[in-house]
Protein backbone atom coordinates (compact mmCIF):
# COMPACT_ATOMS: atom_id res chain seq x y z
CA UNK A 1 0.00 0.00 0.00
CA UNK A 2 2.82 2.44 0.86
CA UNK A 3 4.38 1.77 -2.54
CA UNK A 4 1.32 3.30 -4.25
CA UNK A 5 0.18 5.80 -1.65
CA UNK A 6 3.47 7.60 -0.88
CA UNK A 7 4.04 8.68 -4.53
CA UNK A 8 0.37 9.70 -4.73
CA UNK A 9 0.61 11.70 -1.50
CA UNK A 10 3.87 13.28 -2.65
CA UNK A 11 2.42 14.38 -6.00
CA UNK A 12 -0.67 15.72 -4.24
CA UNK A 13 1.49 17.63 -1.74
CA UNK A 14 3.74 19.05 -4.47
CA UNK A 15 0.75 20.37 -6.40
CA UNK A 16 -0.86 21.86 -3.29
CA UNK A 17 2.46 23.40 -2.24
CA UNK A 18 2.88 24.87 -5.74
CA UNK A 19 -0.55 26.50 -5.40
CA UNK A 20 0.51 28.01 -2.06
CA UNK A 21 3.82 29.20 -3.53
CA UNK A 22 1.97 30.85 -6.42
CA UNK A 23 -0.34 32.64 -3.99
CA UNK A 24 2.73 33.95 -2.17
CA UNK A 25 4.33 35.01 -5.48
CA UNK A 26 1.13 36.85 -6.42
CA UNK A 27 1.22 38.67 -3.08
CA UNK A 28 4.91 39.44 -3.73
CA UNK A 29 4.03 40.95 -7.11
CA UNK A 30 1.50 43.23 -5.40
CA UNK A 31 4.06 44.21 -2.74
CA UNK A 32 7.19 44.65 -4.86
CA UNK A 33 5.88 46.06 -8.14
CA UNK A 34 4.33 49.50 -8.48
CA UNK A 35 0.60 49.24 -9.32
CA UNK A 36 0.63 45.90 -11.18
CA UNK A 37 -2.28 45.15 -13.48
CA UNK A 38 -4.51 42.12 -12.89
CA UNK A 39 -2.84 40.55 -15.94
CA UNK A 40 0.56 40.87 -14.23
CA UNK A 41 -0.77 39.61 -10.90
CA UNK A 42 -2.08 36.46 -12.62
CA UNK A 43 1.24 35.76 -14.34
CA UNK A 44 1.77 32.52 -12.42
CA UNK A 45 -1.77 31.34 -11.72
CA UNK A 46 -4.98 30.58 -13.53
CA UNK A 47 -8.27 32.40 -13.01
CA UNK A 48 -9.36 29.50 -10.77
CA UNK A 49 -6.33 30.05 -8.50
CA UNK A 50 -4.25 27.04 -9.49
CA UNK A 51 -0.66 27.37 -10.62
CA UNK A 52 0.28 27.60 -14.29
CA UNK A 53 2.82 25.03 -15.33
CA UNK A 54 3.36 21.30 -15.09
CA UNK A 55 1.58 19.39 -12.35
CA UNK A 56 3.28 16.56 -10.46
CA UNK A 57 2.12 12.97 -11.02
CA UNK A 58 2.87 9.69 -9.22
CA UNK A 59 5.40 8.85 -11.93
CA UNK A 60 6.91 12.34 -12.22
CA UNK A 61 7.28 13.94 -8.79
CA UNK A 62 8.05 17.43 -10.07
CA UNK A 63 5.71 20.41 -10.05
CA UNK A 64 6.93 23.23 -12.26
CA UNK A 65 5.55 26.76 -11.97
CA UNK A 66 5.72 28.62 -15.30
CA UNK A 67 4.57 32.21 -15.88
CA UNK A 68 2.37 33.13 -18.80
CA UNK A 69 4.35 33.71 -21.98
CA UNK A 70 3.30 37.34 -22.39
CA UNK A 71 4.06 38.22 -18.76
CA UNK A 72 7.44 36.50 -18.78
CA UNK A 73 8.69 38.87 -21.49
CA UNK A 74 8.58 41.83 -19.12
CA UNK A 75 8.67 40.20 -15.66
CA UNK A 76 12.14 38.77 -16.33
CA UNK A 77 13.52 42.30 -16.02
CA UNK A 78 11.79 42.79 -12.66
CA UNK A 79 13.19 39.47 -11.37
CA UNK A 80 16.72 39.49 -12.84
CA UNK A 81 17.30 43.16 -13.72
CA UNK A 82 19.50 43.93 -16.70
CA UNK A 83 19.24 45.81 -19.96
CA UNK A 84 16.53 45.60 -22.56
CA UNK A 85 17.69 46.37 -26.07
CA UNK A 86 15.45 47.75 -28.79
CA UNK A 87 14.12 45.08 -31.16
CA UNK A 88 13.69 47.31 -34.18
CA UNK A 89 15.18 50.75 -33.80
CA UNK A 90 14.72 52.46 -30.42
CA UNK A 91 12.69 52.23 -27.21
CA UNK A 92 10.34 55.11 -26.35
CA UNK A 93 10.76 56.13 -22.71
CA UNK A 94 7.94 58.35 -21.37
CA UNK A 95 8.81 61.61 -19.61
CA UNK A 96 6.88 63.33 -16.83
CA UNK A 97 4.95 65.21 -19.53
CA UNK A 98 2.98 62.05 -20.39
CA UNK A 99 -0.21 61.23 -18.52
CA UNK A 100 -0.11 57.62 -17.35
CA UNK A 101 -3.08 55.40 -16.49
CA UNK A 102 -3.80 54.19 -12.95
CA UNK A 103 -1.28 51.35 -13.40
CA UNK A 104 1.53 53.67 -14.46
CA UNK A 105 1.39 52.65 -18.13
CA UNK A 106 1.08 54.80 -21.25
CA UNK A 107 -2.58 54.47 -22.33
CA UNK A 108 -3.20 53.44 -25.94
CA UNK A 109 0.45 52.67 -26.55
CA UNK A 110 -0.35 49.88 -29.02
CA UNK A 111 -2.11 52.30 -31.35
CA UNK A 112 0.98 54.50 -31.50
CA UNK A 113 2.58 57.26 -29.49
CA UNK A 114 1.55 60.19 -31.66
CA UNK A 115 -2.02 60.93 -30.58
CA UNK A 116 -2.88 64.29 -32.16
CA UNK A 117 -1.71 66.74 -34.86
CA UNK A 118 0.30 68.75 -32.30
CA UNK A 119 2.61 65.78 -31.67
CA UNK A 120 5.50 64.75 -33.89
CA UNK A 121 8.65 62.61 -33.95
CA UNK A 122 11.97 64.31 -34.41
CA UNK A 123 15.30 65.43 -33.02
CA UNK A 124 15.55 68.80 -31.29
CA UNK A 125 18.81 70.02 -29.74
CA UNK A 126 20.25 66.52 -30.06
CA UNK A 127 17.31 64.83 -28.29
CA UNK A 128 15.45 62.28 -30.39
CA UNK A 129 11.85 61.57 -29.39
CA UNK A 130 8.15 62.36 -29.60
CA UNK A 131 7.48 66.05 -29.07
CA UNK A 132 4.33 68.10 -28.55
CA UNK A 133 3.49 71.70 -29.44
CA UNK A 134 1.45 73.43 -26.73
CA UNK A 135 0.52 76.81 -25.26
CA UNK A 136 -0.68 79.93 -27.03
CA UNK A 137 -0.43 79.53 -30.78
CA UNK A 138 1.31 76.15 -30.16
CA UNK A 139 4.78 77.73 -30.18
CA UNK A 140 6.18 76.03 -27.08
CA UNK A 141 7.34 72.41 -27.32
CA UNK A 142 7.91 69.67 -24.78
CA UNK A 143 9.35 66.18 -24.90
CA UNK A 144 6.78 63.39 -24.35
CA UNK A 145 8.90 60.30 -25.07
CA UNK A 146 12.67 60.12 -25.43
CA UNK A 147 14.16 57.43 -27.68
CA UNK A 148 16.87 55.13 -26.36
CA UNK A 149 18.71 52.10 -27.76
CA UNK A 150 18.40 50.28 -24.41
CA UNK A 151 16.80 50.60 -20.99
CA UNK A 152 18.38 49.38 -17.73
CA UNK A 153 16.26 47.70 -15.02
CA UNK A 154 17.10 47.01 -11.39
CA UNK A 155 15.95 43.82 -9.63
CA UNK A 156 12.64 44.53 -7.88
CA UNK A 157 10.93 41.17 -7.46
CA UNK A 158 12.66 38.54 -5.24
CA UNK A 159 10.81 35.69 -6.94
CA UNK A 160 13.22 32.88 -6.00
CA UNK A 161 13.42 33.91 -2.34
CA UNK A 162 9.63 34.11 -2.08
CA UNK A 163 9.32 30.66 -3.69
CA UNK A 164 11.97 29.01 -1.51
CA UNK A 165 10.64 30.53 1.72
CA UNK A 166 7.04 29.61 0.92
CA UNK A 167 7.90 26.02 0.03
CA UNK A 168 10.11 25.55 3.10
CA UNK A 169 7.45 27.00 5.38
CA UNK A 170 4.47 25.02 4.05
CA UNK A 171 5.55 21.73 2.46
CA UNK A 172 5.92 19.60 5.60
CA UNK A 173 2.39 20.40 6.83
CA UNK A 174 0.91 19.92 3.34
CA UNK A 175 2.72 16.59 2.91
CA UNK A 176 1.42 15.24 6.23
CA UNK A 177 -2.15 16.26 5.28
CA UNK A 178 -1.74 14.68 1.83
CA UNK A 179 -0.31 11.46 3.28
CA UNK A 180 -3.21 11.19 5.75
CA UNK A 181 -5.66 11.75 2.89
CA UNK A 182 -3.89 9.14 0.72
CA UNK A 183 -4.00 6.54 3.51
CA UNK A 184 -7.71 7.18 4.19
CA UNK A 185 -8.64 6.85 0.52
CA UNK A 186 -6.40 3.85 -0.23
CA UNK A 187 -8.14 0.98 -1.99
Amino acid sequence: MAKDQIPFATSLALNKAADVVVNDITQGIRTNLDKPTRFTELAFKTQSGRFKGIRATKKNLVARIIPGEAQSTYLKYQVHGGSRRANRSKIAVPTRNVKLNKFGNVPGRRSGLIKNPNQFAGEIKGIDGIWERYGKKKRAIRLLHGFSHSVRYEKRMPLYKISRDSFAKNFRKIFIESLNYAMKTAK
